[in-house]
């Protein structure tokens, strides 16, 4: 099946096929229509990669095959692949003028504690106010908190959940600290479409309190 190499190219590779006439011959062709999209002419490699394509967008194929005669056969039920991007970060922040310049992935033009990167993550408006991580509850060794999240993050962002006793450092999802492990679960569109619940469980050394943050990148 078709599958994306990068924001601009999709490669394929048709099964191989054989005829007692001679060498077979595999015609790749777009059929969406969708701009950069185009058809391989006919070639003796099984392989093809579409280039110059768009970002973020879908493209369909089918393959025919020929035999060294000339006869064509039937062209093959039609694949697709999306290319990436389309979906960065700076597309996101360019679509809210409000923010005043201030539109790297750590900026938090509204002062709301969460960064813009963060607001990506939840789905939420970087120039207006977001309550961010709702107040947990512990309950015997796990810790269940909520946030509100986005359909799907920017392609250049990666989340990681942290913990800490003391909020003097952080410790990532699964790691040991003082003999105390933390491990992440998370739950999206619960309890509701558009939330998130993530239960942090605690083994080894118990906690009196603990504390949980999200960490949004940009690759």
């Amino acid at each position: 099946a078709p599958v994306a190499d990068s924001d601009t190219s999709i490669s394929m590779t048709a099964t191989t096929g054989s005829d007692p006439s001679g060498p077979v011959e595999y015609l790749f062709t777009e059929t969406s229509g969708n701009p950069g999209g185009s058809s391989s002419g006919w070639q003796s490699s099984p392989s093809h990669t579409d280039t110059g394509l768009s970002p973020g967008t879908e493209y369909t194929y089918t393959v025919t095959l020929r035999d060294s005669l000339g006869n064509t056969g039937t062209a093959s039920d039609p694949a697709s692949a999306t290319t990436t991007g389309g979906n960065d970060f700076s597309d996101w922040i360019a679509g809210y003028p409000d923010v005043g310049g201030q539109t790297g992935p750590g900026d938090d033009p509204d002062g709301d504690g969460v960064a813009n990167a963060v607001e990506n993550f939840f789905g939420t408006d970087p120039g207006a106010f977001s309550k961010g991580l709702e107040p947990g509850v512990m309950a015997g060794n796990t810790f269940t908190l909520t946030h509100p999240q986005a359909a799907a993050h920017a392609d250049d962002l990666t989340v990681a959940y942290r913990w800490s006793k003391s909020l003097q450092g952080f410790h990532a999802d699964g790691a040991t600290a003082e003999g105390t492990r933390v491990d992440f679960t998370v739950q999206p569109d619960t309890p509701e479409a558009g939330m998130t619940t993530v239960t942090a469980t605690v083994s080894g050394t118990p906690v009196g309190r603990l504390f949980v943050d999200v960490q949004v990148t940009q690759d």
